[in-house]
């Protein structure tokens, strides 16, 4: 049930490489580490978060573009591989849930 709890990488990310294969060959089922601060000011409406954080060990995946017809791509983007941000910035007002 819980099969993430022991991965702490991304398995078999050599596959989410491959963008030549159909997509769904990558395996998202681990624990993505991150380390960082974090500030919190009440406001009348909510408290307001700020937090910077440093993603340990991010996902990769492809970015599979659109075709117009076999061969041809959208303004002519190749499928390419991606990965997450390193660095994280996130801001929100209001508790989280």
């Amino acid at each position: 049930m819980f099969n993430s709890f022991r991965y702490f990488h991304q398995q078999d990310e050599i596959t989410c490489e491959n963008v030549a294969v159909a997509v769904g060959t990558c395996n998202f089922n681990y624990y993505s580490h991150a380390v960082g601060i974090g500030a919190r000011y009440k406001t009348p409406v909510g408290p307001l978060r700020v937090d910077f954080s440093y993603n340990l060990n991010p996902p990769r995946y492809p970015v599979i573009t659109e075709q117009t017809s076999p061969g041809v791509y959208v303004n002519n983007i190749l499928p390419y591989v991606g990965q997450a941000a390193h660095f994280n910035f996130f801001f929100s007002i209001g508790q989280s849930f």
